[in-house]
């Protein structure tokens, strides 16, 4: 008697054997889903030694997460606006369960919310939409906490792991855009034609780097007449 993890089909399997009986439990592709299955074996392993395992008392008992997130939908989507059934819909049916798959949500860690953020933002999807999809899966568990089937939410930062993602994903300046001499040669002698009081303040600019601000509060006092060349 004992249970194993095993690859097998694209997938890692937990297969046990009790009781003449052998039972294969699909987890999935992923390396959480690796790490998923050897804490099932091993929850399997120290129940088959305390002779309180039971194959199918242990899958009533699970909680899928596939299942709860369309039940989730199903009761409340009479509480949603009809954009936002199709909306959760759309990131239930595309993006968690496909991901998740069924899951059981009480063996669900921060470490694979990161994967399914880092397999997200991979896939191309902006850091606002992961965290919109990672929501909904958030209220299912919250559900769950109140109705006293699961004891902790591994979503409970997921407001921060989001902002750091979208901080280290957001583009950096590559270069700096600057007005090259005969920009500024052009649009001085434009000045000049068109708006004349307006071209020594542009010439100021230009030539000593000032910010707008600081220029429009310059006042004669600031000038030194006597020092300057």
């Amino acid at each position: 008697m004992a249970s194993k993890v095993r690859w097998d089909r694209d997938s890692w399997w937990v297969v046990t054997h009790h009781n003449g009986k052998k039972k294969r439990k699909r987890i999935g592709p992923t390396k959480a889903d690796k790490r998923q299955a050897e804490r099932i074996a091993k929850k399997i392993d120290a129940a088959l030694i305390l002779g309180s395992f039971g194959i199918d008392q242990a899958e009533q008992k699970a909680v899928r997460c596939d299942e709860q997130l369309r039940t989730w939908h199903r009761q409340y989507s009479v509480m949603m606006k009809p954009s936002y059934v199709l909306l959760s819909q759309g990131h239930i049916d595309n993006h968690l369960v496909p991901f998740f798959g069924d899951r059981d949500l009480r063996d669900l860690r921060e470490s694979d919310i990161l994967e399914f953020i880092q397999a997200k933002h991979a896939d191309g999807l902006k850091p606002a939409t992961i965290k919109n999809a990672l929501s909904i899966l958030r209220r299912v568990v919250n559900l769950l906490i109140r109705d006293d089937q699961l004891s902790r939410n591994p979503l409970s930062n997921l407001g921060e792991l989001i902002r750091r993602v979208a901080t280290a994903s957001a583009s950096e300046t590559e270069e700096i855009l600057y007005w090259n001499d005969d920009e500024i040669e052009t649009l001085l002698r434009i000045a000049r034609d068109k708006e004349p009081r307006f071209a020594p303040l542009l010439l100021m600019l230009f030539s000593t780097g000032m910010r707008r601000g600081e220029a429009l509060g310059l006042k004669w006092s600031d000038i030194d007449f006597e020092e300057s060349s």
